[in-house]
């Protein structure tokens, strides 16, 4: 009797467990998006203008989106190419652009919310696997004045964080196993968009590489 009712509390733990963190993560996303919705109206400010005219650039000449002469600081330059971010969130931003028509700040802001969700959400798998308050650890992410200011902007900064936290979270659940191909895919297309928003976003290729030497050696 006593081994039947461990069978079956076991499952139940397990399901409660799982109805924890899903309403964990509602809460995070719910707060996420609370701290990001009364700035919807913020008018475009800082280096915003830089990604906006490269995404008009990138609807008129898709192949080179940094091929116009750009204004910084009352200096005129021949064209972007030094610019130090790739253009994946300017041809989001330009894509955003042309299925609305609009020059809207709100429009832009809105679309950006998906990334912070994204960082909140990686952020909290990650933190799962060595802390006790996962959730408070995901929390005090989103509200970390680097974040929470950046989150309103159209700069780089939060995407490529989201996309490195996905990656993160997936490449240690690949290591976990069991294997799941959809693991697999979000990995790689995060892995991908990091890169294609910063190089910097290719060094996390990089440090996965060195863990999975290090997990290869521990296992030899």
């Amino acid at each position: 009797g006593c081994r039947a009712a461990t069978r079956v509390s076991k499952p139940a733990e397990h399901s409660m467990k799982e109805m924890s963190q899903s309403w964990t993560r509602v809460l995070l996303v719910l707060v996420a998006a609370c701290l990001s919705l009364p700035f919807l109206f913020q008018p475009f400010h800082i280096d915003d203008r830089i990604y906006l005219e490269i995404a008009d650039r990138a609807l008129e000449d898709p192949l080179f989106p940094y091929d116009y002469a750009p204004v910084f600081e009352g200096l005129v330059t021949q064209d972007a190419a030094s610019h130090s971010h790739l253009p994946l969130t300017s041809y989001y931003l330009a894509i955003v652009k042309w299925v609305t028509g609009s020059q809207n700040e709100w429009v832009f802001h809105l679309a950006f919310l998906v990334f912070p969700l994204m960082l909140v959400l990686g952020f909290y798998d990650l933190a799962r696997r060595y802390s006790s308050f996962p959730g408070a650890a995901a929390f005090l992410l989103i509200v970390t004045p680097g974040v929470l200011v950046l989150s309103h902007t159209l700069r780089t900064e939060v995407p490529l964080m989201a996309f490195w936290t996905v990656a993160l979270s997936r490449f240690l659940r690949i290591l976990d196993g069991p294997v799941r191909r959809r693991d697999f895919w979000i990995c790689a297309l995060s892995l991908v968009a990091a890169a294609f928003i910063s190089l910097l976003g290719a060094a996390l290729v990089l440090l996965l590489g060195a863990l999975l030497v290090m997990k290869w050696l521990e296992a030899g």
